[in-house]
């Protein structure tokens, strides 16, 4: 009886419609779009550079973080060290310190945490952080206070905590500590055949590597950020070695010159890696991360003389927030009552936006549709600049995909908790974060 009873009242209040209230009538909507009335010009001048790397890899047995039918068991050994990396430039007044670590995702108390420490050492704007993830589902947990994310990460340990954001912010402060005269390079590798749709057969994807190259005034390599945008899943759910997936590799291989290589992920929500054949998934793991730094390498290599620069923008803005209300789904048209879904998850997060030369790099706390992705890029390329997304920035609050998908059994749906128009509620901030920006100057490229 009391069973019975248990499942017709989750009947009741599992069984509510999706609400489609237009998001620009919320005041959320309303709110946020004030944030971005906070961006304004970045300064220009000559570029300042420091870069440094420091290990994060734990204790064998430490949870293992990135499957859901893994529950968050021990690692059982270490394949390859991870590694967290900090970039730090400087331009005037304006500092960015960018960082990425060998992790499934960022969330808001990690940033939090770093940003203290970071701050207790050097003078920094907390917007100047941007903390990512390489998103590697071969990383460990123990590192999330909510309840939802142990399922895929692991019991939190305040312990792994603590040591995860004490090196983290040790390698923004060294990377502070170096900077020096430095010029910067961007360009763009390809990797078509190593990446495709995972949630529509043959649908978009995006092959694009875009890179920054930063060399001292000698010529000698300060460090590198690549971005990709497929997910690192080349390991499946049954290893338990800990390891970087091929983003590590691949920095691994570009740091033989003795620099820091930065991996941040892209739009990845629908986008799978499509690795080399080896003999096994930890040789396709470094086959398919040496090729990606192989073209990386080889795109720096033919960079004309005029591609590099020691004066460029500089400047990052951190926009706070508020979310739409949570939606979890039931079924693909049905959700939980509003109350009980906000009760999950955090009702605010941060949407990052920096400017490095005539590049916006839009940082994203979830996993982004390579196809909206792509909307930003071609809003970018609109007013002559152009876009990078930084993937698991600062936060990380789910999935956003193309409202269209939304009410579908795709496993990406199921992840998106807030709401079918979140698409268009990150899109607008994006434009109108870019229309602050305004075009490019003559001469800032």
């Amino acid at each position: 009886m009391r069973a019975a009873m248990i499942a017709a009242a989750w009947g009741v209040v599992a069984c509510l419609p999706i609400d489609r209230t237009p998001v620009e009538s919320t005041p959320a909507f309303r709110t946020a779009v004030a944030e971005t009335e906070r961006i304004d010009r970045p300064a220009e001048g000559p570029i300042f550079a420091g870069a440094a790397r420091e290990e994060i890899t734990p204790a064998v047995a430490t949870p293992l973080a990135g499957y859901g039918n893994r529950l968050g068991r021990a690692s059982r050994g270490v394949h390859d060290r991870l590694y967290t990396r900090a970039l730090a430039m400087r331009v005037g007044d304006r500092v960015v310190i960018l960082v990425a670590s060998d992790l499934l995702a960022m969330t808001d108390d990690i940033t939090r945490a770093v940003e203290r420490l970071v701050r207790r050492e050097i003078p920094l704007q907390p917007q100047s952080l941007i903390l990512t993830a390489t998103h590697t589902h071969s990383g460990f947990g123990a590192v999330a206070r909510r309840v939802v994310e142990g399922f895929a990460a692991g019991e939190y340990d305040e312990r792994i905590f603590r040591a995860l954001t004490e090196r983290i912010a040790r390698a923004a402060i060294e990377a502070y500590r170096a900077l020096a005269p430095a010029e910067i390079a961007w360009g763009e590798a390809t990797a078509p055949e190593f990446i495709a749709n995972r949630m529509i057969p043959d649908g978009f994807v995006d092959p694009a590597v875009p890179y920054l190259a930063i060399r001292r005034i000698d010529h000698t390599p300060v460090a590198s950020l690549v971005n990709f945008s497929a997910h690192p899943t080349v390991l499946k759910s049954d290893n338990f070695l800990l390891s970087g997936d091929f983003p590590g590799a691949m920095a691994r291989d570009l740091e033989a010159d003795g620099a820091p290589a930065l991996y941040t992920a892209g739009a990845v929500a629908d986008q799978t890696a499509v690795a080399p054949r080896a003999a096994d998934r930890f040789a396709a793991v470094e086959a398919m991360g040496r090729e990606l730094a192989s073209r990386v390498r080889a795109s720096i290599d033919s960079l004309a003389p005029a591609a590099w620069t020691a004066r460029a923008p500089l400047g990052a803005w951190r926009l706070d927030l508020p979310l739409p209300d949570a939606q979890v789904k039931t079924s693909p048209h049905r959700r939980l009552p509003t109350p009980v879904a906000n009760l999950f998850f955090d009702r605010r997060t941060w949407v990052e936006i920096v400017v490095i030369g005539d590049r916006v790099l839009i940082g994203v706390p979830c996993d982004l549709s390579a196809q909206i992705g792509a909307a930003w890029k071609a809003e970018a390329a609109r007013i002559g600049r152009r876009a990078v997304i930084l993937g698991f920035a600062n936060d990380y609050v789910g999935y956003v995909i193309p409202s269209e998908y939304y009410e579908t059994a795709h496993y990406e749906a199921k992840m998106s908790f807030n709401g079918p128009a979140m698409d268009r509620y990150l899109t607008a901030i994006v434009s109108r974060a870019m229309a602050r920006l305004g075009p490019l100057a003559r001469g800032s490229e």
